[in-house]
């Protein structure tokens, strides 16, 4: 099934890098946060000054909130950190971020993180039913070191207490 929905997957351009785990999702992943679910749809966490709408425009607003700004390419540039939207028809579907060595990762849903060489393996051209679609925008931020600072999101993010 994972080569219908990802054709460009070679075992060259892609490989886990984590355990699977359902604590956080594609764009938690994508803002370096590994505590939530963000997605602005009834089900997880959500800016609570934003609109749960599931549309590119919601994606794309977030990302600007957090300092992303639309670019040309994912083409490495040492001094940003780029992320990658992904879309069937008008829909999001996924999210990824280009790592400091110039690969990209994503959160694969409930399953593990993966590294790929480009955005592109994880695009799906035909757009078939369960694919993330198509890449159809790219945004940087000035890379600083530190992971995007979030807003305050509803719900809000779990406690979690340690022995």
């Amino acid at each position: 099934m994972f080569d219908k929905l990802f054709p460009n997957r070679t075992p060259h351009n892609n490989h886990p890098e984590s355990r699977q785990t359902e604590r956080y999702n594609c764009l938690a992943h994508a803002v370096c946060n590994d505590l939530l679910n963000i997605w602005p749809d009834q089900d997880n966490s959500w800016p609570i000054d934003m609109p749960r709408v599931e549309t590119i425009d919601s994606i794309t607003s977030f990302l600007r909130r957090l300092g992303f700004r639309e670019c040309k390419d994912g083409a490495f540039e040492e001094v940003f950190e780029k992320v990658a939207i992904y879309a069937r028809g008008a829909v999001p579907q996924h999210v990824a971020r280009q790592k400091r060595d110039g690969r990209w990762t994503s959160k694969m849903s409930v399953l593990a993180d993966i590294w790929h060489t480009t955005p592109d393996v994880l695009a799906c051209p035909n757009q078939l039913e369960f694919s993330y679609g198509v890449v159809v925008k790219i945004m940087r931020r000035r890379w600083d070191g530190r992971p995007p600072t979030l807003p305050e999101m509803h719900p809000p993010a779990p406690l979690i207490i340690r022995p």
